[in-house]
């Protein structure tokens, strides 16, 4: 549970868990260059079905800021560019980005 240091409030909403898990992995892939002096490393593999990367609203109340879409290709694309901008030269690669879940599952 995060705690908000504005007045008590706490964020159950959960909308900035995809995000965390995209900068670990860029702190990751940092850390592997340095310890391995090698920055070819690049790729960060996200494994998202197509279907939630996108994320259509599922009801009128998942809208805007309600709704997640942090591995929607668009996002995706912009976050890398603004990765490289910055100096964190990075590919993130989702291998299931044109099935559903249960044709991720069929491949298991």
């Amino acid at each position: 549970k995060l705690v908000c240091h504005y007045k008590g409030r706490t964020d159950i909403s959960m909308r900035g868990r995809s995000f965390n898990f995209l900068a670990m992995a860029v702190l990751g892939i940092s850390a592997l260059r340095s310890a391995n002096d090698n920055t070819s490393i690049k790729t960060i593999i996200v494994p998202e079905n197509g279907y939630i990367s996108i994320n259509p609203p599922l009801t009128r109340r998942r809208i805007g800021s309600h709704s997640t879409r942090t591995t929607h290709p668009n996002f995706l694309q912009r976050l890398e560019e603004l990765l490289r901008r910055t100096g964190f030269d990075v590919k993130f690669v989702n291998p299931y980005q044109f099935k559903t879940k249960g044709e991720m599952l069929a491949e298991c």
